[in-house]
């Protein structure tokens, strides 16, 4: 198993897994409006 494992909170696990899941779910309808709620709206994405 690889040493560079880090422990993190629960909430900010959550929260990473809830980002992760509209990203995809946004890949998978074929939405860019659900595929970008995944992405701070700051974000400049190329």
């Amino acid at each position: 198993m690889s040493k560079n494992i880090k422990a993190v909170p629960t909430s900010e696990y959550n929260a990473v897994i809830a980002t992760a899941n509209r990203y995809v779910e946004g890949l998978r309808m074929g939405s860019a409006e659900g595929v970008a709620q995944a992405f701070h709206k700051d974000i400049s994405v190329q």
